[in-house]
C-alpha cells in the first residue's frame, strides 16, 4: 500500500490452486464385510482468487473486493454404492463495495454485494438410479447500512440489512419458490465506565428483529451482557437468543433415492443462551507471556435442523429440540524474544436431544475437540504445526452401533514473506494430514421408527 499526506490506498491480491488425487485407502466397516479398500473418484481440483482495495481521504473511505472460485471434483458416493463416474463442478463470482464516512458525531457504513454461484452434478452410470445431469444457479444481492455514534455517555449503533436471492435449479421441486428475501433491523446500546484506578466495567443491551419471505411475522432476538476488566484479568457474562430460517434447499430439493425434502421445516430458535467467561491477558512469566480464556455456555435450541434417516433409510431434514451446554478452554504461550507461539484449546460440547423419546448426544456431533498448534518464526520464514482432535461421534441415539471413532489430523506449513517496493508478498507451502489419518466412512443405520409427523412434534 501507499499513503500520502491526504490520500490512503490499500490493496491485496491472493490466488490459490490445489489438487488432490483422492485415491486413499480406508477400512471397510465390519458390518459391510470388513477388510481394506481404496476410495476412487474422490479427486478434486480447486482454484480461487480474490482482490481487494480501498481508497480514503480524511474521514471517508471507499473500497471494493472481487472473488472467484472454481471447483472440479469427483463424487465417490457411499461405501455400499460407490460410483466412479459421478462428477461435480462449481463456480462462484462475486463483488463487494463498501463506504464509510463521518456525519457529525456519527460514523455511517454501507456495504453492497452481488454474487453468482453455479453448481452442476452429473453421473452417466449411477449404481442405484437413472443417469442424471442436475444444476443449481443462485444469484444474490445484499445491502447493509449501519450508524454508530454516542448519545450522552452511551455508545449507540443501529442498522438494517436486506438479502435477495433468485434460484434456477433442476434439483428443486416444481412447487419451490424462485426467489427468497431476508431482512433485519437491530440496535445496540453500550456503556463503559472506569471503576477505581485500574478497573473498568461495561454493560450492553441489543435487540434484533428478523423477517423472511418463507415465514410469517417478525422474530425478535434480544441480548444483554456485562463485563469487568481488572488489569490483566477480565470477566464477562451475557444472555440472549438468535434466529436462523430454514433453507429452500432443505425444504424443496428434488426428491431422490433415499432422500426427501421437508417443506414443513421450521426455523431454528436459540433461547436462554447464557455465556460466562474469564480471560487472562499476556501475563509475563519469565521470558513467556501467558494468555488464557475459559468460557462456559448453555442454551436451548428449539427446532434445530438435523439430517437423520428414518426407519425406511430415507434421509431428510427435521426439527428437533435440543439442549446445548459446554465449555471452551484456550491457552496461549508467547516467547517474547523469538515471537514463537504455542497455543492449545479444548472444547466440551454436549448437544443432547430434549424430547422424551430421543436422548443423549445428537448424532454426528462430537463432545470433545482439541487443537494444539506451534508457530515458529525464523527471519523471513514461519513454520506452523497444527494438530486437531475430533472425539467419537454416535450415529444412532442410545446405541454405540456404527459409532464413528475419534481421530487426530496433523497439518504442517511453511511460509515466507518478502517486500517488493510498497507491496508485501507471502508464499507458503502446506501439507495437510501428514500422518495419513484414515477417515471412517459411515455405513448408514436408521433411527428407531419415527415418522415425519412425530419428528415435527420434536420427539
Amino acid at each position: 500500500g501507499h499513503q500520502g499526506d491526504a490520500w490512503r490506498v490499500h490493496g491485496l491480491l491472493v490466488a490459490e490452486a490445489r489438487r488432490t488425487s483422492g485415491d486413499f485407502h480406508y477400512t471397510i466397516p465390519p458390518v459391510r464385510g470388513g477388510g481394506e479398500s481404496t476410495r476412487v473418484n474422490a479427486q478434486a481440483k480447486i482454484a480461487s482468487a480474490f482482490a481487494t482495495g480501498a481508497v480514503g481521504v480524511g474521514s471517508t473511505e471507499v473500497g471494493a473486493r472481487l472473488e472467484w472460485l472454481r471447483v472440479d471434483r469427483g463424487l465417490p458416493g457411499p461405501v455400499t454404492q460407490a460410483t466412479p463416474s459421478a462428477h461435480q463442478t462449481q463456480g462462484r463470482l462475486g463483488g463487494l463495495a463498501t463506504a464509510r464516512t463521518e456525519v457529525g458525531r456519527w460514523v455511517v457504513e454501507a456495504d453492497m454485494s452481488v454474487r453468482q454461484q453455479e453448481t452442476s452434478y452429473r453421473d452417466s452410470a449411477p449404481p442405484a438410479r437413472a443417469p442424471y445431469d442436475d444444476s443449481v444457479a443462485v444469484r444474490e444481492g445484499t445491502l447493509q447500512v449501519q450508524a454508530m455514534g454516542r448519545v450522552t455517555a452511551v455508545e449507540t449503533s443501529l442498522g438494517a440489512d436486506y438479502r435477495h436471492q433468485t434460484f434456477r435449479s433442476t434439483s428443486l421441486s416444481d412447487n419451490a419458490p424462485s426467489t427468497a428475501d431476508y431482512g433485519g433491523v437491530w440496535t445496540m446500546l453500550r456503556h463503559q465506565a472506569p471503576l477505581g484506578d485500574r478497573d473498568r466495567v461495561e454493560v450492553f443491551a441489543a435487540l434484533r428483529a428478523d423477517g423472511t419471505s418463507q415465514l410469517a411475522g417478525l422474530f425478535l432476538s434480544p441480548r444483554v451482557g456485562a463485563s469487568w476488566q481488572h488489569s490483566l484479568i477480565g470477566v464477562h457474562l451475557s444472555w440472549g437468543g438468535a434466529f436462523s430460517p430454514p433453507t429452500l434447499a432443505d425444504q424443496f430439493f428434488q426428491e431422490g433415492v433415499l432422500v426427501e425434502p421437508n417443506p414443513d421445516l421450521g426455523p431454528e430458535r436459540i433461547t436462554n443462551e447464557i455465556q460466562a467467561g474469564v480471560s487472562l491477558d499476556a501475563v509475563p512469566v519469565g521470558p513467556i507471556d501467558v494468555a488464557a480464556d475459559l468460557a462456559l455456555f448453555r442454551s436451548d435450541i428449539d427446532g434445530m435442523i438435523l439430517w437423520v434417516p428414518n426407519f425406511r433409510f430415507i434421509w431428510s431434514p427435521h426439527n428437533f429440540d435440543v439442549r446445548r451446554r459446554g465449555m471452551d478452554v484456550a491457552l496461549r504461550l508467547t516467547h517474547r524474544r523469538s515471537a514463537g507461539v504455542l497455543r492449545g484449546s479444548y472444547s466440551l460440547t454436549a448437544v443432547e436431544y430434549a424430547g422424551p423419546v430421543l436422548t443423549g448426544q445428537v448424532a454426528y456431533r462430537p463432545r470433545h475437540m482439541v487443537t494444539v498448534a506451534l508457530d515458529v518464526p525464523y527471519r523471513r520464514l514461519r513454520t506452523d504445526i497444527e494438530a486437531r482432535y475430533v472425539g467419537e461421534r454416535r450415529t444412532v441415539p442410545g446405541s454405540a452401533l456404527n459409532s464413528l471413532p475419534a481421530y487426530w489430523i496433523v497439518d504442517v506449513g511453511v511460509s515466507a514473506s518478502f517486500r517488493v517496493g510498497s507491496w508485501v508478498s507471502e508464499a507458503f507451502f502446506r501439507i495437510n494430514n501428514v500422518t495419513d489419518q484414515r477417515a471412517e466412512l459411515l455405513a448408514d443405520y436408521p433411527l428407531p421408527k419415527i415418522g415425519r409427523a412425530s419428528c415435527r412434534e420434536r420427539v
